[in-house]
């Protein structure tokens, strides 16, 4: 749920730059953005330091490393779907300059 907040907060600030009288918005959903991270982070340190011994357990320790490790094992597979994406373009590039 806050997750789509915040998602409309972000869209509904891109929009407003673009509207012509809507200039007062942006700084207000700017404040609101941080005052929500700030909330976050205060709910955060408090819980971990009034439960520090639940905060160092191998159950946090894998649901707050599945993330990162996910995206390194990730990362070789974008990079090699990227080159092949860039060598096929090039091998299309090549065919269309041969046809005309």
């Amino acid at each position: 749920m806050l997750v789509f907040f915040v998602l409309a907060l972000t869209l509904t600030r891109e929009v407003a730059a673009y509207a012509a009288g809507e200039r007062a918005v942006g700084p207000t959903i700017d404040s609101l953005l941080t005052g929500l991270g700030l909330i976050l982070l205060i709910t955060f340190v408090l819980r971990a330091l009034l439960d520090a011994g639940g905060l160092f357990t191998s159950q946090t320790a894998e649901r707050f490393l599945v993330v990162p490790l996910l995206t390194f094992a990730l990362t070789p597979y974008l990079l090699v779907v990227a080159w092949y994406c860039r060598r096929e373009v090039a091998n299309i590039r090549r065919q269309v300059r041969l046809q005309v």
